[in-house]
């Protein structure tokens, strides 16, 4: 732990990895859990379902209209993937601008299929990217990554 910290680690957990252990290092990561309009953090994504996407609240986004939710679905299966690369590539190139907008579309995009891992990873990378912290955005970029491969993985599932 300690030749691990004086590394340059931000943190270190050690196998078998214990729940209660994960919880207190990813709450370490988290805005501030008193500020009531800063967005989802990672402490609160550990303690979601395993499930990407709540398709009970997606199916009654979409009206109940269970093809037209497969159809988002199928758009979103083909823009994701882009759209995480343009990100990762404004991030390599300091575009914070590009970042933020970037980041606010896979949020949308999220939240139209009630994907709440997937929008509170980009909703952090948005306000971090809004707050000029380039740094902060980047450490949320593997976040938002698991998040939209277990999404992907989801739809690929339900198409």
């Amino acid at each position: 732990r300690t030749r691990c910290l004086e590394a340059g680690m931000d943190d270190y957990l050690a196998k078998p990895v214990r729940e209660s252990e994960l919880r207190r290092v990813l709450a370490g990561f988290a805005p501030d859990q008193g500020d009531p309009d800063a967005p989802a953090g990672l402490a609160e994504q550990s303690g979601a379902t395993s499930a990407s996407i709540d398709r009970e609240a997606a199916l009654e986004l979409m009206g109940g209209d269970r093809e037209l939710l497969r159809e988002v679905l199928e758009l979103m299966a083909e823009s994701l993937p882009a759209l995480e690369a343009e990100l990762q590539g404004a991030s390599n190139s300091s575009d914070l601008g590009a970042v933020r907008r970037i980041a606010h579309t896979i949020k949308g995009q999220a939240l139209a299929v009630a994907s709440e891992p997937a929008a509170a990873a980009a909703a952090t990378i948005e306000t971090c990217a809004a707050d000029g912290d380039l740094a902060a955005a980047q450490r949320q970029l593997p976040v938002l990554s698991h998040a939209l491969r277990q999404l992907l993985l989801e739809i690929e599932t339900a198409l």
